[in-house]
């Protein structure tokens, strides 16, 4: 923006106006349709989520929601399905 305004100010507004137009296309269309293939995450958990850690723990629980929600997910799907239920489901029954 800096370059721009030496050129003038019409230009420097008009960089201001498209980084403000591509961040906003990237931080509400892109990053969620990406983290929804990626992750599987249902929007309506992620606004939960969002929406509980930021009213208990303010501006660092809406930083740290979705990692920790990522996390748990994986953590769930690997621990307890694959390895828990998994075994469980596979292993031989004991009929009399």
């Amino acid at each position: 923006m800096l370059l721009a305004l030496l050129y003038s100010l019409e230009k420097a507004g008009a960089v201001l106006l498209l980084y403000f137009a591509i961040q906003q296309i990237e931080g509400n269309f892109i990053t969620p349709m990406i983290v929804e293939k990626q992750v599987s995450l249902l929007p309506a958990y992620t606004l939960a989520l969002l929406g509980a850690f930021g009213s208990l723990l303010g501006f660092l629980g809406l930083l740290l929601a979705l990692p920790i929600l990522i996390v748990a997910q994986t953590w769930v799907k690997e621990v307890v399905i694959k390895d828990i239920l998994d075994r469980w489901e596979t292993a031989p029954s004991r009929k009399p």
